[in-house]
């Protein structure tokens, strides 16, 4: 029996930075801390994912995927994304941003924790974190960079 390739090769991260939001908001609202706060992290990510490769075409490959240095998870993806939207006058979305990162505490290998370990107060502050960068997600559409 022959397996059907996946339809979807191409990253689409404004789609998965909109559609992990929007499972983490349905989990949050439902106490589901772990998965809510998981989620939140990869929408934050996915989001800013975006809007970099909006910014400088030059963070994708020849073959349209994310360059290596770029393949961060959002808790360095931060930092990175200042970097670069301050060299592709992007001061406006760091602005949005702020310099401090509320997912510095983020691990992606936070998907193997047990629930017990997260709480209302860093899942909340990871939330306002994914939703500042909605407004940046928000504001590059505005600008014309985003679809």
């Amino acid at each position: 029996m022959q397996r059907k390739a996946h339809a979807a090769s191409k990253e689409d991260f404004l789609d998965a930075h909109e559609r992990h939001w929007h499972d983490a908001t349905l989990l949050y609202k439902n106490h589901r801390l772990a998965n809510a706060d998981y989620l939140y992290g990869l929408s934050a990510e996915c989001g800013l994912k975006a809007v970099m490769t909006a910014l400088d075409p030059g963070t994708l490959s020849p073959r349209g995927g994310l360059r290596r240095k770029y393949k961060q998870h959002i808790d360095q993806l931060w930092s990175t994304f200042i970097s670069l939207a301050h060299a592709r006058q992007g001061a406006q979305y760091v602005a949005i941003l702020g310099s401090e990162n509320p997912f510095a505490d983020w691990r992606i290998d936070q998907r193997y924790s047990p629930q017990r370990l997260f709480h209302q107060e860093s899942v909340k502050a990871h939330s306002e974190g994914a939703n500042r960068i909605r407004q940046l997600v928000h504001q590059a559409r505005l600008d014309g960079i985003l679809p």
